[in-house]
This record gives C-alpha cells, sequence and structure tokens, in this order.
C-alpha cells in the first residue's frame, strides 16, 4: 500500500513539474479582474501559488484513487463472471456425461458405477 502511494506522488510531482508554475498557462486579461493588488509581497505569492499546487495536486490525487477503485471493482465483476462461465460450462459437461452415462452400460469402479459418478461425487465435496 506503501509503494502505491508513494508511486502517486511520484506521478503528480511529474505531472507538477510538466505543467510548470502553477499549473495554469499565464493569460493577461483586461479589466478590474486583471489588476493585482501592490501590497502582496512575492513570498506571499509564491506562498499562494505552493498552496493552490497543493490543493489541486490533493484533488487529482483523490480523483485518482476514485477512478482506480472503480477500474478495479468493474475489472473483478467481469473476471467473476467470466470464472463463474467456465464453472458452469464444466459442471454442465460432468451432468450431460453423469446421464449418458446412467442410460449406457454400468460397470463396476471404485466411486460408483461410472466416472461421472466418481465426478459427481466429488463435486459435491466441493
Amino acid at each position: 500500500m506503501d509503494d502505491k502511494i508513494r508511486r502517486a506522488e511520484e506521478l503528480l510531482e511529474q505531472r507538477a513539474r510538466e505543467r510548470g508554475g502553477n499549473g495554469h498557462a499565464n493569460v493577461d486579461t483586461e479589466g478590474p479582474a486583471a489588476e493585482q493588488p501592490a501590497a502582496v509581497s512575492p513570498e506571499g505569492q509564491k506562498t499562494e501559488e505552493l498552496t493552490n499546487d497543493l490543493k489541486r495536486m490533493t484533488a487529482d490525487f483523490a480523483n485518482y484513487r476514485k477512478r482506480n477503485e472503480a477500474e478495479r471493482t468493474e475489472f473483478a465483476k467481469f473476471a467473476k463472471a467470466d470464472l463463474i462461465s467456465k464453472i458452469l460450462d464444466v459442471l454442465d459437461g460432468f451432468d450431460r456425461a453423469l446421464r449418458r452415462s446412467s442410460r449406457g452400460r454400468r460397470g463396476s469402479r471404485a466411486c460408483g458405477s461410472s466416472s461421472a459418478s466418481c465426478a459427481r461425487s466429488s463435486r459435491s465435496r466441493v
């Protein structure tokens, strides 16, 4: 689990480095919203950028965990369905063999009258 968390953190750091700065393109807009107060110091701006980066990376990581959990759940659902389908095919084959052997000749075996009944007795134990 720790390796997964460490790997996710590394991916987030790599993504942040690839984006550069604060993760957004610097776009100049016109109007009063483009004006920044002059009282903010460069250290305060850097702190604000880093805080915003941390918030973004935290949200990205939370989304990654949710997406990964959903994928894992979906995979498990289909894997179980595939396994059940294969098991049902085998069980149907055993039942067909049992029905066919009960109609045909009977011999003496260690498990019963046929290999199908031997398979059925071992199947019922499972």
